[in-house]
């Protein structure tokens, strides 16, 4: 949750739009945001609960995917654009 609200802070829904052309308002921002806190949310509940090891996987699975893709898109888009995404 801290690195939404940073990322909100420093600006990163106009880089987002600046680079797609397309605006991200607060809605577009927050609603795939808060998804994917959810369903963490949601997996670590569950791999805590029942210390299963497929749900650990998926809990691990769903947390480096996203920050895969948080780590490949500005390293496409910043030298793409030339310009910090945040």
């Amino acid at each position: 949750m801290l690195h939404l609200i940073e990322e909100y802070l420093t600006g990163y829904p106009a880089y987002a739009g600046a680079v797609t052309g397309h605006a991200m308002n607060l809605s577009m921002f927050l609603g795939p945001n808060t998804l994917f806190v959810v369903i963490m949310a949601l997996l670590t509940g569950w791999a805590a609960k029942t210390r299963n090891p497929g749900a650990i996987f998926w809990m691990l699975a769903w947390a480096a995917g996203n920050e895969f893709w948080n780590f490949i898109y500005p390293l496409i888009t910043v030298p793409a654009h030339d310009r910090p995404s945040h």
